[in-house]
């Protein structure tokens, strides 16, 4: 979508993989969530960890993404016009922050450091929601359903099912996690919007 008004470029990114997706299933971990939390990791194209997050921040953006029980969203938003000291042959932030954006899909790095921080990451979310009673209520409901359908088995995970007996069982997290994206993080089951100053057709383009 592209009007004049807008003084933000906007991008959501909406693909068809929740927490109830085939490895919940096999109740070895919820990866599809680790993975939206993920979003810090390198790329090949680029190596310095966090390069998509610096390169939002530098130009007035944020981004975020959550996990839910039928489909994963990304999305951020980035300056719509360049930086006032910016060279007249300088692309629109934007373009730079969808190739970074869609280096995550296209060829994540995986590294070991990196999940082992961010399985970290979605253990401490789990520990804070603890405290929360819609938590609490959520996961009793959960519990009380049908045990062989994928609604009745823990969403958010914690370091105890996403790496300490994983791991006790002889399975290569990050290789199930490379295995999962190159399993779901597929075209057929994405879908992307752009709100932008610029017209459709260049947007689109």
């Amino acid at each position: 979508m592209g009007t004049k008004k807008v003084h933000m470029f906007l991008l959501f990114w909406d693909f068809v993989v929740g927490c109830r997706g085939s490895l919940i299933q096999q109740a070895i971990f919820p990866a599809s969530h680790v993975r939206d939390l993920n979003r810090g990791s390198q790329y090949e194209q680029y190596p310095v960890e966090n390069a998509y997050s610096q390169y939002l921040s530098s130009h007035s953006g944020a981004s975020n993404a959550y996990t839910g029980a039928t489909s994963t969203n990304y999305y951020f938003d980035v300056a719509a016009k360049k930086a006032e000291d910016a060279s007249p042959d300088e692309a629109s932030p934007l373009y730079g922050a969808l190739d970074r954006f869609a280096q995550f899909f296209i060829d994540p790095l995986f590294l070991s450091s990196t999940l082992d921080r961010e399985l970290r990451a979605v253990d401490s979310e789990n520990k804070k929601n603890l405290q929360s009673d819609q938590w609490r209520l959520h996961q009793l409901e959960k519990s009380l359903s049908n045990p062989k359908h994928p609604y009745c088995h823990f969403s958010t995970g914690n370091l105890e099912i996403l790496k300490t007996q994983p791991e006790a069982r002889g399975i290569d997290v990050r290789q199930k996690f490379m295995d999962f994206h190159e399993k779901h993080y597929s075209a057929n089951r994405m879908k992307l919007v752009i709100l932008g100053r610029e017209p459709l057709d260049v947007l689109e383009g």
